[in-house]
């Protein structure tokens, strides 16, 4: 007889519908549903604004309370091993799967007193400050090209301390039609700094203000920024459109034809936004941040420009504008592309084998 495949707890901040990690782990979950559902997960994690859509899909997840990298301390820090060891032992988990290096640190502490497993999935490379290490884990998933070269280069990574898996995303409107005479921009993601959505509210005035007005100009999101993006909007005759937190991206991209990507990011890997976007027939134009060139050829697949530079980026709209048949080329076939390397069902069995190293009769 089978053996009943075990338990995985989860381990991460919020669950908040502008958290990239927060999808992420959702559509892994909801990937295991689809293709292996005899599994189980626990996500252990504090609250955040998309509960709802976690709990609609029927995924557990307890909040033991000052659980967040933000709300860290000594204290808090050693309550929550003491939190994670106590939930696994409850729910039977048998393997800790972490999404940032504070919850690697906790489930390392925690899987080293239960004689557990534990997987760290590295979204990005960050500065190495403080005194918790960034890496701690029996495994590690990369799930940006760059990231690989960092763990090999920097980290001295031996090949089989790591696997390489790309974000998987469901192509929930990947046959949408539009109407291809208007054209709507958008930009989307967390506002702060780097995202470069000032950059964007700029280029937005210059097109408006040199008579483009039958282009619309979208802005979703939210962040620490909202308020100084606002007020340059106005001050800027608000040509931009602000959306809000918008709790499903995928549906808004179903209606715009370009996701414009200003990032100024030297850390950021290749974001779910752009997948989501391509995936609902959005072409792309973004900035040459540091993750872009691994999956992403400007040559073919769509525009790109120089980070922080507002000319390119209006240069790139107005080359958008004005060459319809082989923008259309492009986007079709980045579209076909991203389909194939950020598939969900791809990511799913990827990381089941992954699971499996530790798991065997699973």
């Amino acid at each position: 007889m089978k053996a009943a495949a075990p338990a995985i707890g989860i381990l991460t901040n919020y669950l908040n519908y502008t958290d990239g990690v927060s999808r992420h782990i959702y559509d892994l979950i909801t990937g295991f549903k689809k293709f292996h559902d005899d599994f189980q997960f626990i996500i252990i994690c504090d609250s955040g604004d998309a509960v709802e859509m976690f709990s609609d899909s029927h995924i557990e997840f307890i909040t033991p309370g000052n659980f967040a990298h933000q709300n860290r301390s000594p204290k808090n820090f050693f309550s929550a091993i003491k939190n994670v060891i106590s939930i696994s032992k409850k729910h039977n988990i048998s393997l800790l799967h972490a999404h940032d290096h504070y919850h690697a640190n906790i489930a390392a502490a925690a899987g080293k007193f239960l004689g557990l497993p534990t997987i760290q999935t590295n979204h990005g490379i960050i500065p190495e400050i403080g005194i918790l290490p960034h890496f701690i884990a029996d495994k590690h998933i990369i799930i940006n090209q760059h990231v690989i070269e960092y763990v090999r280069d920097i980290k001295h990574f031996k090949e089989n301390k790591y696997s390489f898996i790309r974000c998987g995303i469901p192509a929930r409107f990947s046959d949408v039609q539009k109407n291809r005479t208007s054209r709507r921009f958008i930009a989307a993601g967390r506002f702060d700094p780097t995202k470069g959505f000032d950059l964007y509210i700029k280029a937005a005035a210059i097109m408006k203000k040199n008579g483009q007005n039958d282009v619309e100009f979208l802005l979703a999101g939210d962040g620490p920024e909202k308020e100084a993006l606002i007020a340059l909007n106005r001050s800027s005759g608000n040509p931009v459109r602000f959306c809000g937190n918008v709790k499903d991206m995928p549906a808004l991209f179903s209606e715009t034809h370009v996701l414009i990507n200003p990032s100024r990011s030297l850390m950021e890997g290749f974001p779910r936004t752009i997948v989501e976007a391509v995936f609902a027939d959005n072409f792309l134009i973004t900035s040459r941040f540091r993750g872009v060139n691994y999956d992403f050829d400007e040559t073919t697949d769509g525009l790109a420009f120089p980070v922080d530079d507002l000319d390119a980026l209006v240069a790139a709209i107005k080359y958008y504008l004005d060459n319809p048949v082989e923008v259309e080329t492009r986007r079709l076939k980045f579209k076909n592309k991203a389909l194939s390397l950020f598939s969900q069902e791809l990511m799913v069995e990827k990381t089941f084998a992954l699971y499996g190293e530790f798991f065997h009769d699973v």
